[in-house]
């Protein structure tokens, strides 16, 4: 399994359903650990969600699209700052 595969094998199996923000935890945390260079690393995925936030209309559901996913990191960002927005929708695509 190459650096990817295992990477997304340690997050499924190491954060709890559901729990977004503890896979992009994880997700960091593996990358930096085995030197993948996969991450964007917090203080990017922190600014990401800040930026996505701002962006957000006041209230009910969002959308938002990404192009140009990479390994997942800045997707798991931008879904952790639709946490309290039930009905949105993320589409990402490579």
């Amino acid at each position: 399994q190459d650096g990817a595969g295992q990477l997304a094998a340690h997050v499924v199996k190491q954060s709890p359903a559901g729990d977004v923000r503890a896979a992009l935890a994880k997700f960091i945390q593996f990358s930096e650990k085995y030197g993948l260079g996969m991450h964007l690393g917090k203080e990017k995925g922190d600014l990401i969600e800040y930026a996505v936030g701002q962006g957000l209309p006041e209230t009910g559901p969002a959308v938002i699209f990404e192009m140009g996913c990479h390994s997942g990191d800045g997707t798991l960002s931008a879904i952790s700052a639709l946490s309290e927005r039930p009905g949105s929708t993320v589409i990402s695509t490579e």
